[in-house]
Formats: C-alpha cells, sequence, structure tokens
C-alpha cells in the first residue's frame, strides 16, 4: 500500500488517488475510513474491500474496472462514485440498503437493471453510456436526479411507467430522440423543475436554419420547469406555454407527427430573434398589467394601470424568486398549487449539458440533499464529500472545478417542505 506523501489518512478519509495502485490492498490494523478515494488509478478488480469496515463513501473514478461485483459486501456504504471505467452491467448492490447517491457515468452500460433494492437512491448518474431505452426504475419512490444525457435513447415512451414521479430533475440531453412530441411522455412528471433535451436530434435544426422555438412547446407539457437546457424559464416563455396549453394546438400533436409540430410551431413560435406574433404581444401586454397588479398588492400605491409601456426585459426574466412576485396567469391555474409551486432562486445550479471543456458528469444535485454524508466537526470529511459528489478528479490539494462542484446547501433550491406559502392575493381572472 502507498506510504509517505503518497497517502493522506485520518481516522475518517483515505486518500490514495493518483497513486498508482493495481489493487486494492487490505486495510491495515487501525484503518477506520469513512471515505475512501481511490481515483485515478491501475485497479481493474474491486477486492479486499470488506476490511474496511463501516465504509460509507467509495470513489473509484478513472480506472479500469470491468465489474463491480465488490462493493456487495460495504452495507453502510451511501456513495458510490464509479465513472470512467469500463463497467458493462449494474450489479452488486443487493445488500446496499443505505446507498443514496451513484454515479456509473463514463463507462459501458446499456441497461438500467438491478436497482430494486436501493429504494433510497435519490441521485443516479448514468450518463455517457451506452442506454438505449428508460428501464424500470419506478420503485425508486425517493429518486430526485436522473442523469443519462449522452447515451442512445430515441423514445421516451416508457417515461411514463418507468419514471417515478418523485423527479425533480432530469437530463436526456444527446441522445438520439429525433420526434419533439416525444417529451409529451414526461407530462406526468408534476415535481420535475429542470430539464434537459439540448443536442437531441429533435431540437436541432436539420439545415442550420432555426424556424421555431421549441421551448414553450416543451414547458407546455412539463408546467412546472424552472430550468430548461441550462436556461430559466422566463415570464414570456411560461405564458406562452400556458396559451399552447389551453388556447392554441400545444398538445395537440401526438408522437409520430413531428413534422406538422414543427409547422405549426413555426407560425406560433417564431425564433426569438424574429419579429413577435400579434399572440405575443397579447401575452406581453397580459404580463404586463399582471406585474403592475402585483406591485400595487406588495407597495399599496395605486398604479397608473394601462399597461401600455414596453416592459419586455420584465417579460424575459426568469420567474419570480419570490412567490409574493409570482405571476398566475388569467387562462391556466396549473401552476399555483402550493404543494407544486416552485421559487426559482438566482443561484439554483441549472442543468447544463457540460459544466467543464471535458466529458465530466452533470451534477446540479447536491449530496446535501440526501442528508450530509460526513461526521461532525470533521472539515476533512466535508471537504471530501464534496469532492466525491463533484464526480471526478478527486486529487489531493487540488479543489474540484468551480463549474463542478455541488453548491453550498444554502443555494440550494428550498424543499417543496419548506416553500413559503403562496400568496393569497392572485390577480383577478
Amino acid at each position: 500500500m502507498a506510504t509517505g506523501n503518497q497517502q493522506q489518512q485520518s481516522n475518517t478519509v483515505l486518500d490514495l488517488s493518483n497513486t498508482g495502485l493495481h489493487k486494492i490492498d487490505p486495510a491495515t490494523s487501525g484503518t477506520a475510513a469513512f471515505t475512501l478515494i481511490l481515483d485515478k488509478n491501475e485497479i481493474n478488480r474491486i477486492e479486499n474491500i470488506e476490511s474496511y469496515t463501516g465504509l460509507q463513501q467509495l470513489s473509484l473514478a478513472h480506472n479500469k474496472l470491468v465489474r463491480m461485483l465488490g462493493v456487495n459486501k460495504l452495507h453502510s456504504l451511501r456513495v458510490l462514485n464509479l465513472p470512467h471505467n469500463n463497467i458493462h452491467m449494474i450489479e452488486g448492490l443487493r445488500d446496499l440498503k443505505s446507498l443514496v447517491w451513484l454515479n456509473l457515468s463514463a463507462n459501458n452500460i446499456k441497461t438500467i437493471e438491478n436497482l430494486i433494492h436501493n429504494s433510497q437512491l435519490r441521485h443516479v448518474d448514468l450518463s455517457d453510456n451506452r442506454i438505449q431505452y428508460l428501464g424500470d426504475i419506478s420503485y425508486l419512490k425517493n429518486l430526485k436526479t436522473l442523469l443519462v444525457h449522452g447515451n442512445s435513447i430515441s423514445t421516451l415512451s416508457t417515461a411514463s411507467k418507468h419514471i417515478p414521479k418523485s423527479l425533480t430533475i432530469l437530463s436526456l440531453a444527446e441522445n438520439n430522440i429525433s420526434d419533439l412530441t416525444e417529451v409529451s411522455y414526461l407530462t406526468c412528471l408534476k415535481l420535475l423543475e429542470q430539464l434537459s433535451v439540448m443536442n437531441n436530434p429533435c431540437v436541432l435544426p436539420a439545415d442550420g436554419i432555426i424556424k421555431y422555438d421549441y421551448r414553450p412547446y416543451v414547458i407546455n407539457w412539463c408546467l412546472e420547469l424552472q430550468i430548461l437546457d441550462g436556461k430559466p424559464v422566463t415570464h414570456r416563455e411560461s405564458l406562452k406555454a400556458e396559451w399552447l396549453y389551453s388556447q392554441g394546438k400545444g398538445r395537440a400533436y401526438h408522437p409520430g407527427q413531428h413534422l406538422p409540430l414543427q409547422d405549426y410551431l413555426s407560425t406560433v413560435c417564431p425564433p426569438l430573434a424574429d419579429l413577435q406574433t400579434d399572440e405575443d404581444a397579447k401575452l406581453s401586454r397580459v404580463l404586463n398589467k399582471q406585474l403592475q397588479y402585483q406591485k400595487q398588492l406588495q407597495t399599496d400605491v395605486p398604479g397608473d394601470g394601462d399597461g401600455s409601456h414596453d416592459l419586455y426585459s420584465a417579460v424575459d426574466s426568469p420567474v419570480p424568486k419570490s412567490p409574493h412576485s409570482a405571476v398566475t396567469t388569467p387562462t391556466h391555474t396549473h401552476r399555483t398549487t402550493d404543494d407544486q409551486q416552485r421559487v426559482l432562486r438566482t443561484d439554483t445550479p441549472a442543468l447544463h449539458r457540460h459544466f467543464t471543456p471535458g466529458r465530466d458528469t452533470v451534477t446540479p444535485d447536491k449530496l446535501d440533499e440526501c442528508e450530509p454524508i460526513h461526521p461532525p466537526s470533521t472539515t476533512d470529511s466535508v471537504e471530501v464529500d464534496a469532492r466525491i459528489a463533484a464526480g471526478d478528479g478527486l486529487h489531493d490539494n487540488q479543489p474540484p472545478h468551480p463549474d463542478n462542484q455541488p453548491p453550498h446547501p444554502d443555494n440550494q433550491p428550498p424543499h417543496p417542505d419548506n416553500q413559503p406559502p403562496h400568496p393569497d392575493n392572485q390577480p383577478p381572472h
């Protein structure tokens, strides 16, 4: 086992990353590692791992693993980080009842399977694999984040039955979805706040010319979205989506009707650079009046109320940070229920496809959302927890890239149970 400067050991953290190890040696007498980091080595098999009793966090990123069976003896494990290996299937997790955070990105996995005994999972990263369809994980009732970007998924037809309704973050970017109407299968995810579909054929212009804005259409199916493809949903997009849902043909096209949908969206949802349609102008006036009404409620000072001046800067702004400034559209009230209303904070981590120039994992979720897994009053373990949550590059004395570092708990989106009550005073219909 590596010694001297190559090994940093405390009673909680053992960091042996980038030390040239070819195998995992048994724990020495007296070693009680809470977190074991073995990133960027030459390890091809998980063995002798049971000697690390009480281990709760294990990272073997950037190694040469082909199988992951050895982890089945770590009954206390809560965080498993195995990206950038050559793993072909999900296995060995049957007895890991406490597992809450799983990263298997950048492997060769073809099927989402063998997770039925891991009901505590809240974060699953299977990005950059070889998955072709969404396997059944509906039994993961606590799952909040599912990242499957960079795979070969061509249809979402199984989403309504296979994806748990608890999901709040879903990344489908860089797959093979060629029919935009497939997003209709996601309407069952009522808690979905962040979604990424970028770089799929259905949203990429075939001839290089953007003919329509697809964002309102996607939001029309996922009305609780706060962030789409890394960008906050604006007031205008929200209103447009509400109009598509309630008065337009936003839900009239079914899977297989991608071309007719394209023609329709090119007339009602032109690219943002183009001139607005008459309907857009009407929606903007409605929003202007609502913003004025909300301002009157807050200041108790009567406004001019004519809504005639241009407020496009406000129209294009993100969804309000405070529920007291939230806008309820007069056409549809689906978004205003107390248990589903989401408050977008400006510091909410956006669901971008790439956080760094490399193909690092997308981790907008935070391990702390799954309860912090570090011993109290141990600053070293806190730092390592954050580095493991970031996915890769867990080097000694090298902090994770700012874009790839999990956000501080203070920067987390508020939990639904901790939401302020929705304002009682809403604009009249």
